[in-house]
């Protein structure tokens, strides 16, 4: 079980970083609303290849939709998602 496990819980959490950040790369030949975040422990960065129609910004990425602003990329408060993404803040990624 990860460090930072949710029990009961779809959401990952990995708290053991003490910087982290998304680093993006798009690959036209997954799904285009397909992505994968493989984390290694240690390591500040969690590189996402994901598909052309997935959502990338610096702190967040989604496929899918949730109730909440685009803008603003709360899909990790939000009460309810459709899809899947990755948010940090603070330091702490999830992933739903």
């Amino acid at each position: 079980m990860p460090i930072g496990y949710v029990s009961g819980s779809p959401s990952v959490i990995w708290s053991h970083f003490t910087f982290m950040r998304f680093a993006f790369s798009r690959c036209d030949t997954i799904p285009r609303l397909g992505w994968c975040a493989p984390l290694r422990r240690g390591s500040g960065v969690a590189h996402v290849y994901h598909g052309p129609w997935v959502e990338t910004r610096d702190d967040w990425f989604v496929e899918g939709a949730w109730t909440g602003q685009f803008e603003i990329g709360e899909l990790d408060d939000a009460l309810f998602l459709v899809g899947s993404g990755g948010v940090v803040r603070n330091t702490i990624s999830s992933h739903r």
